[in-house]
């Protein structure tokens, strides 16, 4: 029974990920090779890299009504945790002691959670290698215990459940900073030279310090371009209204309702945790080959490499993948290819110089007999 309900369970998650679309795709050429045109690779974003019988279907071509050229299948895939596209994450955690305790046992579980059909589910391999990764745990003021490479980020580093004064009793006063402990992840994600960044934020959302704006936080990370994961557990001591303006404070720090996921027990933390993981890894890449020849037609299959724009259509199958921008609208999707000159593989001279050769030598010959029998007959 057991079996048949993990079995169930990793189904529908494959599913889950076989059904979410692409949002957005972006080409670009590959450094141009010695004897004939570049690769192109596409940067897809909106899920994560689907098996091989799936992503060998990708096609790639000019848009049909500004260049009438068959277009190429992919021939290699990358996903995201093993591509060049390096990644920085602060892990964010409350630390005080009803809180933790159920933090705790869930973070650790998402420091080493398995792969689940190749795509990352933990944090220390939710970014490529050379990806960083910090801890820094808040409560009356906030503390950075790890700083480093991204897979160091193990479960050991994160300790004993602190205990300041243990588990809260009803009514009990108390002061934990959020605001401060958001502070300092951004002073440690400023110091990531990484192409991607993003904030892990595990709270139950309550904040003792003084009042700010957490809108005005949110959206200096934003800036950064730091994607926000909130997560906010819930504390069995804060009751009406405390927990509504907590989970607004969390929401205007993230910026939509959406972007946080409220917990009840560690069960559901470490499911929002492995969920926020394969999000970071909702994008792959994939190589086109510059100049092919369809296996089917036996026609030229590629692009024009003539030093122009030229508008490319992406197809899943038969599906046609549409480019959406940043605002939600089509977009039309253009590629510079640079001038390229083709050069074909010249044959081996020596038969046509073999044969030229044996016909001159022949002919030779040929006159040479003749003079003679006319020596002769004279």
């Amino acid at each position: 029974m057991g079996r048949l309900l993990l079995a169930g369970v990793m189904l529908a998650a494959l599913t889950a990920r076989v059904r979410a679309d692409i949002i957005s795709w972006v080409p670009d050429v590959v450094e141009p090779v010695e004897d004939g045109p570049p690769s192109i690779r596409v940067r897809l974003r909106g899920e994560s890299l689907p098996p091989e019988d799936v992503w060998r279907t990708f096609l790639l071509r000019h848009a049909p009504s500004a260049v009438r050229l068959v277009g190429v299948k992919a021939v290699q895939a990358i996903p995201y945790h093993e591509s060049e596209e390096t990644l920085g994450i602060v892990v964010l955690v409350e630390g005080h002691g009803s809180v933790a305790g159920a933090v705790y046992p869930a973070l650790r579980s998402a420091l080493r959670a398995p792969h689940v059909y190749g795509v990352p589910r933990s944090i220390p391999h939710a970014g490529p290698p050379g990806s960083k990764g910090a801890l820094v745990v808040y409560d009356e003021g906030a503390t950075t215990t790890y700083d480093g490479d991204l897979r160091g980020l193990t479960p050991d580093k994160l300790g004993a459940v602190p205990a300041p004064g243990a588990v809260l009793a009803p009514g009990a006063v108390t002061s934990r900073n959020l605001a401060a402990g958001l502070l300092a992840a951004h002073r440690v994600l400023a110091t990531f030279a990484t192409d991607r960044k993003a904030l892990f934020v595990i709270s139950d959302g309550f904040d003792a310090g003084e009042v700010v704006d957490f809108t005005a936080i949110g959206k200096a990370f934003v800036s950064k371009k730091v994607e926000i994961f909130a997560f906010m557990v819930a504390n069995p001591f804060d009751e009406p209204p405390s927990d509504v303006a907590s989970h607004a404070r969390l929401v205007a720090l993230a910026g939509t309702a959406g972007a946080v996921a409220k917990v009840r027990d560690t069960v559901d933390l470490q499911d929002a945790l492995a969920r926020a993981v394969e999000q970071i890894n909702s994008r792959f890449t994939l190589v086109f080959p510059g100049a092919a020849i369809d296996p089917k037609t036996k026609r030229k299959a590629g692009f024009l490499w003539d030093g122009r724009e030229h508008a490319v259509d992406l197809f899943r199958g038969d599906e046609q993948l549409i480019n959406y921008a940043s605002d939600g609208t089509e977009r039309v999707t253009t590629l510079w290819l640079p001038r390229v000159v083709v050069r074909s593989r010249s044959r081996p001279r020596w038969p046509w110089i073999v044969i030229v050769g044996g016909g001159l030598m022949l002919g030779f010959s040929a006159i040479v007999l003749q003079r003679r029998k006319a020596t002769r007959s004279a």
